[in-house]
């Protein structure tokens, strides 16, 4: 695996995950329901964060920071996708998703 070596690069990388997390929901927050496609390309690049916390602090640190995104984005989908139950729905199952497949598809 990839993980860190020093204090400081863990510090920066553990950074860079929560400001990716932080841009990704302000932007999701702002960006206007009425536009699923950039929606779709937003609760996509939430993978992100978590590889890059997968990689640099293995299986725990990919689980906290899909658990960070689960609790910064779920209030999201209840609030402005709670009049569509079906992409309510499926934006709830994708937050599921994410930590199935973070829990079960790394190795450490």
């Amino acid at each position: 695996m990839f993980y860190a070596k020093s204090p400081k690069c863990n510090a920066t990388k553990f950074l860079t995950v929560v400001l990716l997390i932080a841009i990704l929901s302000v932007l999701h927050y702002m960006t206007p329901a009425p536009n699923p496609m950039l929606h779709g390309l937003l609760r996509f690049l939430y993978y992100i964060p978590i590889l890059i916390a997968v990689l640099s602090f293995g299986r725990k640190g990919g689980l906290k920071a899909s658990i960070l995104i689960v609790a910064i984005y779920t209030p999201h989908i209840i609030i402005k996708w709670g009049a569509i139950p079906l992409q309510t729905f499926e934006a709830l199952c994708e937050n599921r998703c994410r930590n199935f497949i973070q829990l079960n598809y790394t190795n450490n």
